[in-house]
């Protein structure tokens, strides 16, 4: 074999690597796009919400204490207010919540999303009861329904949207 023959083989191997080095890198850029698309489509997305939920759940807990606080000093105009105010938020995080179902992607997601649900409804019965009972002058009753049904909903939500934030952070590193 000649040299100019053994030179060509060489050429024509270095060529072949070069291509299926190049061929592999392209699919490697293609799968980074579509992954690229999914983070912030749907895992950022995912993480707003749960941190907008968990906003609302706070403000919820802001208004229940306002409304037992107004009810303390027969403020009757101030705990409307403060109703007002509960009922606005509550409905806030029931809708982020049902955005939230839809971009459920994992049986995780979904048991959250169950979680959350639930507590928000526990939360919403509760503000019933407590509402009723501050505006009939039954403080310490409607104290008592805030500490034993409220108040640990509104923990386990905020919780719940604490652990997916956690476990959405980590996806995005």
């Amino acid at each position: 074999m000649t040299i100019g023959k053994k030179r060509f083989q060489c050429f024509g191997a270095a060529l072949g690597l070069t291509l299926g080095v190049s061929f592999i890198a392209l699919n490697g850029i293609g799968d980074l796009a579509g992954t690229n698309d999914r983070v912030v489509k749907v895992t950022a997305k995912k993480l707003l919400l749960s941190s907008d939920i968990d906003a609302d759940v706070t403000a919820i807990l802001a208004a229940e204490r306002g409304v037992l606080l107004r009810a303390y000093m027969k403020d009757r105009a101030t705990m409307e207010q403060y109703n007002q105010d509960f009922q606005t938020k509550a409905a806030s995080a029931k809708k982020k919540l049902d955005e939230f179902a839809t971009l459920a992607e994992t049986a995780e997601d979904r048991r959250l999303v169950e979680e959350i649900g639930g507590a928000l409804e526990i939360i919403r019965q509760g503000h019933g009861e407590l509402w009723s009972q501050a505006t009939s002058d039954q403080i310490e009753a409607s104290t008592e329904t805030y500490k034993t049904k409220t108040n640990p909903a509104i923990k386990q939500v905020v919780k719940a949207a604490d652990a997916f934030t956690t476990q959405g952070g980590a996806e995005l590193l």
